[in-house]
C-alpha cells in the first residue's frame, strides 16, 4: 500500500505536469533559482510511535498524526482529477492507507 501511495503520487504529477520528487529534486531547484552555498540535510522519520528512541518516538507521533489529517486533502483532487476516481473509492483508499501507516507491525519512515 506504502509502495503504491508513491507510485500513485508520481502518476497524478506527471499527469498535470508537476514534480512530486521533491526529495530528490528539492536541492537542485533551489540551486537553478540561483541560491549558493545550499546545505541539503536529510532525516528519516519515523511513522507511529514505535521507535526506541524518545525523540524518534515523537516525531512518530507527530508524523503519524500529520498523515492521518492530511491525507485527504492530498489525494482527493490528484486522484479525482488525475486518474479520475470516484469520491467513494479515493475515500476507501485513504481507509485502507490510514490503516496501514496505523498498523503498529508497521515499522515504516519517511526520508525528509
Amino acid at each position: 500500500m506504502w509502495a503504491e501511495c508513491g507510485r500513485r503520487a508520481v502518476q497524478c504529477g506527471e499527469i498535470f505536469g508537476k514534480t512530486m520528487m521533491i526529495e530528490e529534486t528539492m536541492t537542485a531547484l533551489i540551486e537553478q533559482a540561483g541560491y549558493v552555498d545550499v546545505v541539503e540535510k536529510r532525516f528519516r522519520w519515523p511513522f507511529g510511535a514505535w521507535a526506541e528512541d524518545k525523540r524518534l518516538k515523537d516525531i512518530g507521533r507527530w508524523q503519524l498524526h500529520h498523515w492521518e489529517g492530511g491525507l485527504e486533502g492530498w489525494t482527493m483532487a490528484l486522484m479525482t482529477r488525475c486518474l479520475g476516481w470516484s469520491y467513494e473509492k479515493v475515500k476507501q483508499w485513504n481507509v485502507e492507507m490510514k490503516n496501514t501507516v496505523r498498523d503498529k507491525k508497521w515499522k515504516a519512515y519517511q526520508d525528509v
